[in-house]
């Protein structure tokens, strides 16, 4: 740990010169040898910015969605990183807050309050938007307990083939009745006409913005696969929109809808995302039962890590 004059941090928004000594922090976090790292390895885990390429992408995204790569500076060495975007979230379709996607302090920097006076310069830069963040594992569990108060819990799921507990037919009144784009898709959850209810990311503007513009960095993160396909189910009067990847995104136009309704299409999705090549799917909820139940009905299991949301 280094004893450094808190007043001498410098804090300001990073700029595309950054991006290399930006690299070499995110490296230094992954593998405790940097120049060995397993960068194939690093992509399945979703630890991306490890190269330029990909976080100037990250950092092209992060302006898109109304945010920006916060640094810390101490003698000239950037010693810190935080990433935050404006946007609604799953428990907001009109207001919009501050979501932190990401904050890193390098390791000889920790636990002197570098964390800290990142987190005091977006609370003074923006003092009437609420600063909300989730915590994904212990150390930052710690700080965003000390600061702020837990307001959602996430959690996540998994859903094996063998377990899928699809009906013997699939019912006739189900429905593919469209195909959108992800333009089309961002206006109507931008505009509130469409309501996630299951996600990647608890800030689904940013989510959106990644896979909207994912054809730059197709061959480092999504393996040269073709962008995933939106799709449009109905069942009488319910719509859904899904986002057809292993990782389950799912839009309705209300919260209020049926869960009779919503467990038969979510069958049928199950279905051709398994017919499409996996082998298991995964799915985010935040805590909503007419969404939970449907996905333990038809034979999702729920994982043993759950993540916090706290606003600050």
């Amino acid at each position: 740990m280094s004893r450094i004059n808190l007043k001498e941090v410098i804090i300001e928004n990073a700029k595309i010169q950054d991006i290399y000594e930006l690299v070499e922090i995110n490296k230094e976090e992954y593998w405790e040898n940097k120049d060995q790292i397993n960068l194939e390895e690093l992509f399945k885990l979703g630890k991306w910015w490890v190269i330029p390429d990909l976080l100037k992408w990250h950092r092209q995204i992060i302006d898109n969605c109304d945010g920006k790569i916060l640094i810390a500076k101490y003698n000239n060495e950037i010693i810190s990183e935080l990433d935050y975007v404006i946007s609604p979230d799953f428990t907001s379709r009109k207001i919009k807050r501050i979501h932190i996607i990401w904050l890193i302090v390098r390791r000889d920097y920790r636990n002197i309050g570098i964390a800290k006076l990142l987190l005091e310069n977006l609370k003074t830069n923006f003092p009437n938007i609420e600063i909300w963040v989730e915590a994904e594992d212990v150390r930052s569990l710690a700080l965003y307990s000390s600061l702020g108060e837990k307001r959602r819990n996430i959690t996540n799921w998994t859903l094996k083939f063998e377990n899928f507990k699809m009906n013997k037919i699939i019912h006739k009144d189900v429905k593919r009745i469209e195909v959108i784009n992800y333009n089309d898709l961002m206006i109507d959850v931008q505009n509130s006409k469409l309501y996630p209810v299951i996600g990647r990311y608890y800030a689904p503007i940013f989510d959106l913005e990644q896979l909207r513009s994912s054809d730059e960095v197709n061959q480092y993160i999504w393996g040269n696969t073709d962008k995933s396909i939106i799709q449009v189910y109905q069942y009488k009067s319910l719509k859904i929109v899904v986002i057809l990847t292993q990782y389950l995104r799912i839009y309705v136009p209300d919260s209020n809808f049926s869960r009779f309704g919503f467990r038969l299409i979510l069958s049928q999705i199950m279905k051709d995302i398994f017919e499409s090549g996996f082998d298991e799917i995964y799915a985010q909820t935040y805590s909503e039962d007419n969404v939970q139940d449907p996905l333990r009905e038809i034979g999702f299991s729920l994982d043993d890590n759950t993540d916090y949301v706290f606003r600050l």
